[in-house]
């Protein structure tokens, strides 16, 4: 058994996926040999063919909001729904002013969501995953929130612009109210 020539040379072939790494990094090769009670002169291993080739990046999940875009008349606490599913080393960025969002934005905390405060006008709210260990991102989420603005009284709201949603804070005397469109004449 222990003569070199009745060695069975057995050789395999096997292709590894789904490895993470960068232009740089080491991958470590271990043999192990079942041989308890030889001489361990048999432990040998050798490599030959070997090729690295790039692969698809895999996919991070777009963020999702837990509240669908539209118009809203109070304050509203968005989540990202599928934040649980994330590993450890993605983190969620997102702006509120319709900029995109990258790793320089604000970070999401999920325990305390994102406040959209009413009476401010329109939010468009955007977020993306970002790998912190490779970089990888997902595509930006983007949501339309319409807001009302506020306004003080009736000129405020006159020297508005067309177009915009307003609430009139302020009192309004209300002279002629019907149903067609459920129309309201206020000074």
């Amino acid at each position: 058994a222990d003569d070199p020539v009745s060695w069975v040379k057995v050789q395999r072939s096997t292709t590894i996926s789904a490895l993470n790494y960068q232009q740089g990094d080491f991958i470590y090769l271990q043999w192990q040999s079942d041989d308890v009670g030889g001489s361990g002169s048999r432990d040998e291993f050798g490599l030959t063919n070997i090729s690295l080739t790039e692969g698809e990046a895999p996919e991070i999940a777009e963020p999702v909001f837990s509240i669908p875009a539209g118009t809203y008349f109070e304050d509203q606490t968005v989540f990202i729904s599928n934040y649980g599913d994330y590993n450890g080393g993605i983190q969620v960025y997102y702006t509120a002013d319709g900029m995109d969002p990258d790793d320089s934005s604000t970070l999401y905390d999920d325990d305390l969501g994102i406040l959209l405060a009413d009476g401010n006008g329109p939010v468009t709210l955007k977020a993306i995953a970002i790998d912190t260990g490779n970089s990888l991102e997902s595509s930006i989420t983007s949501a339309l929130y319409t807001f009302p603005t506020n306004v003080a009284d009736i000129a405020a709201f006159r020297a508005g612009t067309s177009g915009v949603l307003y609430r009139i804070t302020g009192q309004v005397i209300l002279l002629h109210r019907d149903g067609f469109r459920n129309r309201h004449f206020v000074r």
